[in-house]
């Protein structure tokens, strides 16, 4: 269950980077108190070791999602750049 560590180990992120077939985009606040940012640096760090593409957005005071207005509209911008460049405009 949730308490092993062998199961949170196979469910991490940082030891499934290698299943990601494309590149990913990657936002975390860094205030988040149910994913601490140490994940974020985690999933980063395993995709630079396998030489994996990726884009990303920190954000101090964000906690597990964002709410300024702010940040939002460049989560937002950022995720249709994103898809328009990986997967193509309409």
């Amino acid at each position: 269950g949730i308490g092993d560590k062998t199961f949170v180990q196979e469910k991490s992120p940082n030891n499934l980077v290698l299943k990601v077939k494309n590149v990913a985009l990657l936002a975390h606040g860094k205030d988040d108190p149910r994913v601490p940012v140490e994940n974020y640096y985690g999933v980063i760090k395993a995709f630079d070791k396998i030489g994996k593409k990726y884009e990303s957005l920190l954000k101090p005071y964000e906690g597990h999602g964002f709410y300024d207005f702010d940040n939002n509209v460049e989560l937002y911008t950022k995720m249709i750049a994103f898809f328009d460049k990986h997967i193509g405009k309409k």
